[in-house]
């Protein structure tokens, strides 16, 4: 365990950017995801947390965005 000069714990974070869809990151994070409505999704992690996404959908060839 890495620690600071006052004896408090230090984390290292590595940013990544993702190009495209995880399937390994997914699975490792999220433990189910609830669908409140079509556009309204709420993610439950591992962790406990749970994490809330509304999609605004548009009309047109790319559907939601």
């Amino acid at each position: 365990m890495n620690t600071d000069e006052n004896g408090g714990m230090k984390i290292k974070i590595k940013e990544i950017t993702l190009t495209e869809f995880d399937d390994d990151i997914f699975e490792n994070l999220i433990e189910k995801v609830v669908v409140i409505t079509p556009t309204h999704l709420e993610f439950h992690l591992k962790n406990g947390m749970k994490v809330e996404e509304e999609f605004v959908k548009k009309k047109g060839i790319k559907g939601l965005q």
